[in-house]
């Protein structure tokens, strides 16, 4: 199961993109609706797409690779100087809306990239509490521990990339095209603070993964997960989930614990 190849290796990808792990780089997806003007919005930075699936004057706004902090910047930028229509940005983000965030994972061994898949699996269930609750169930962003996916965890992440689904709300499926992961899960939403909580979430869950190993030892107490819990989510929205998550978790300790057998 053990690899040393890199996914831009794994996978015969060239990019413009220097070879380095650090520091981590962030593509975003923004989808809006309802839009009457877009004002100064950097397009050397945004690409707007038209997106058949959004309505109203809807657009996609995809961003090159930008470190978090430049990219938390020019979000608030982007939303700064939206011009709504009837000046109503409450309707610019329903239920077809979404934020997908992607980060480069080009010159991360697979076996790592292996690794962050699982310790997110483990915590799946407290990353979608800082979605819009209909996020859970949309189709377009599957919860892992409601598909036959969890069988694959015990394979190498190759093997794991074949069998993927891009509606999953964690997608591996990037990774062979642009060497990244896909964040799928986040509600279309104006709200800086959600949007660069959710940034440092993910950024936290890659450093875990580079970090440490996800082992059964760890799924198998209570105390291990209590502590990654703080590692990946203190100081943020969903902290207060803290005494209650380990009921919401148990399928998917169930599924981790399967694949060390």
């Amino acid at each position: 199961m053990s690899s040393s190849k890199t996914i831009r290796e794994s996978f015969g990808l060239e990019s413009h993109l220097p070879v380095a792990e650090v520091p981590l780089l962030y593509g975003a997806e923004l989808e809006i609706e309802s839009i009457a003007s877009f004002g100064k919005v950097d397009t050397s930075l945004w690409n707007i797409t038209e997106d058949g699936s959004l309505r109203n004057s809807g657009r996609e706004l995809i961003s090159v690779p930008l470190t978090k902090d430049v990219l938390i910047g020019e979000f608030k930028k982007v939303h700064q100087t939206l011009k709504y229509i009837g000046n109503q940005p409450e309707k610019a983000f329903s239920d077809r809306t979404s934020v997908h965030i992607h980060i480069n994972c080009l010159d991360v061994q697979e076996t790592t990239v292996r690794n962050i898949v699982l310790w997110y699996a483990l915590y799946e269930s407290v990353f979608f509490k800082f979605c819009a609750p209909a996020r859970e169930h949309n189709i377009h962003c599957v919860c892992l521990h409601q598909t036959s996916l969890p069988a694959y965890y015990r394979r190498a992440l190759r093997e794991m990339h074949k069998q993927w689904s891009k509606y999953t709300a964690l997608n591996l499926l990037p990774l062979s095209k642009y060497g990244t992961l896909e964040f799928r899960h986040l509600q279309g939403t104006n709200d800086v603070t959600l949007f660069s909580q959710w940034l440092t979430i993910i950024e936290r869950l890659f450093s875990l993964g580079r970090s440490t190993t996800l082992t059964e030892q760890i799924v198998s107490s209570e105390e291990e997960i209590l502590k990654y819990f703080d590692v990946l989510f203190k100081d943020t929205l969903v902290y207060k989930q803290r005494s209650v998550f380990l009921q919401d978790i148990k399928n998917s300790i169930i599924d981790l614990k399967l694949s060390f057998v």
